[in-house]
């Protein structure tokens, strides 16, 4: 990426409710040739200070439609390799956009991020939902990409990540895999809030929460810990123990447990 385009989104990313280093980037886009991804920033920014379903608000959205009929074609292939929502596959959208960038509401796949290059303008927001699929060399390809140092709250969802991990007879959830990397990563530095409510706990990834420095950012961790003979849990889940909560209750100024 480009040193004036990177710094552009550094100043978006310290300041996203500030709409000024949206609209600087968005003149640098234009004089770089990339006008309809301009514009697009632009009619978005100033569709979101109108009120909801506003007569400006409906014209501005009409306007961002045409723009993004336009915009979509220059995104291709990323636009048809369709993202994870919801566990449906949906094609993207204006509306899956806010004031120019991915909405933080969208998970995003660990392969999206590892194979599309061109979504990296936009896709990462310092809000980020990531949905880790069961793919190690997509997770070891994100924890390597300095683009991971913008994000200040990771939720990682596990849906449909299945393993067969070594001894087990039957499947079951893993996080060693395609998480740990993730959390070790030194480019995921500036996390204040991380969610892992989605994937069961292995040992491993406690000890890399403990250990990781990392994560001394981290400020609010959420984790999933399933009931005692909760019959869906599978084998190698972790229940922590208290001397472990214990620990992580002392690097991490609030830890929430998550049974359900």
């Amino acid at each position: 990426m480009h040193p004036e385009a990177e710094a552009l989104l550094n100043a978006i990313y310290d300041h996203p409710d500030d709409d000024t280093p949206r609209l600087v980037y968005a003149d640098w886009l234009q004089e770089h040739g990339q006008e309809n991804y301009a514009q697009f920033i632009r009619l978005q920014c100033a569709a979101a200070r109108e009120q909801l379903w506003s007569a400006e608000a409906n014209r501005l959205w009409e306007e961002i439609g045409r723009v993004w009929n336009r915009l979509y074609y220059e995104w291709l292939p990323a636009m048809q390799m369709g993202w994870p929502f919801c566990g449906n596959e949906i094609t993207l959208d204006a509306i899956h956009f806010h004031r120019g960038f991915l909405d933080h509401k969208v998970p995003i796949t660990s392969e999206a991020l590892a194979f599309v290059e061109q979504c990296r303008a936009w896709i990462l927001t310092p809000t980020f939902h990531l949905r880790a699929m069961n793919n190690e060399y997509a997770a070891t390809a994100l924890a390597d990409d300095p683009v991971l140092q913008r994000v200040t709250k990771l939720s990682l969802d596990m849906d449909n990540v299945w393993s067969y991990p070594s001894g087990l007879t039957h499947p079951a959830w893993t996080s060693t895999a395609v998480v740990n990397p993730l959390l070790r990563s030194p480019h995921l530095c500036k996390v204040r809030e991380l969610d892992l409510s989605g994937p069961y706990l292995s040992t491993s990834t406690l000890s890399v929460l403990l250990d990781a420095p990392n994560l001394a950012s981290v400020k609010e961790l959420m984790l999933y810990c399933p009931r005692p003979n909760g019959g869906d849990s599978p084998k190698d889940a972790v229940l922590p123990s208290k001397p472990l909560m214990s620990q992580l209750r002392s690097r991490f100024r609030e830890v929430h447990i998550v049974t359900e």
